[in-house]
C-alpha cells in the first residue's frame, strides 16, 4: 500500500484526495457458530477477518494517506488534503445477518474527513442480493453514483465531517 502512495506522489507531486473503501461482508450470519468435530465453539475466524479488513484496514490506510498529506502546502480552504471513508447506510437501518459488517464499517465514524454511506450498490460483494433487488424494482446505486458522492464530499471545502448518504 505504501508503494501506491509513493507512485501517486511521484506521478502527481502530492496526494490530494484519498478514498478508503475496504469491504468484506462475510458469508456467515453473526449467530451461525463455527464448530469443530467435537462440537466445540471455535473462534469466529470470519468475524475477525471482517473486522481486520473493514475497520483495521480503514484505519491503517488512513494513517498511510495522512503521512504524505502532511507535507502538502495548505490549499485555499486551509486543508492539506481530503479523505473520504466509505461506510454503509446499514448503520441507520440495520440488516439481518450483517451485524459484523455494519459494526466494522461504522467504526470509522468520528486532514478533513467525510464519510460516504451508500445505500444498496450492486457489486461483486452482493451477487445474490442484486438479482432480488432488481426483481423487486428497488432503487440501487451504481459504482458511478458512489464515486460521484465521493467527489462531492472531497471537492467542497465547506463539507467537513459530513456523512453523505446516497
Amino acid at each position: 500500500m505504501q508503494g501506491l502512495f509513493q507512485q501517486t506522489k511521484k506521478a502527481f507531486g502530492q496526494v490530494d484526495i484519498f478514498v478508503a473503501n475496504p469491504g468484506l461482508m462475510g458469508s456467515n450470519g453473526f449467530f451461525d457458530f463455527e464448530e469443530d468435530e467435537q462440537v466445540q465453539l471455535m473462534e469466529a475466524t470470519e468475524a475477525g477477518k471482517i473486522i481486520d479488513i473493514n475497520l483495521k484496514g480503514t484505519i491503517n490506510t488512513l494513517r498511510m494517506a495522512m503521512h504524505p498529506m502532511k507535507s502538502n502546502q495548505l490549499n485555499s480552504d486551509g486543508a492539506r488534503g481530503s479523505i473520504a471513508l466509505i461506510a454503509s447506510i446499514g448503520r441507520y437501518f440495520g440488516g439481518t445477518g450483517v451485524v459484523l459488517y455494519v459494526s466494522s464499517k461504522h467504526g470509522v465514524l468520528g486532514v478533513r474527513v467525510n464519510i460516504v454511506a451508500p445505500f444498496f450498490t450492486s457489486t461483486h460483494m452482493t451477487p445474490g442480493y442484486s438479482e432480488k433487488w432488481k426483481e423487486y424494482g428497488l432503487p440501487a446505486n451504481t459504482t458511478d453514483d458512489v464515486a460521484n458522492a465521493v467527489v462531492a464530499t472531497s471537492m467542497h471545502p465547506e463539507r467537513q465531517g459530513h456523512n453523505m448518504m446516497c
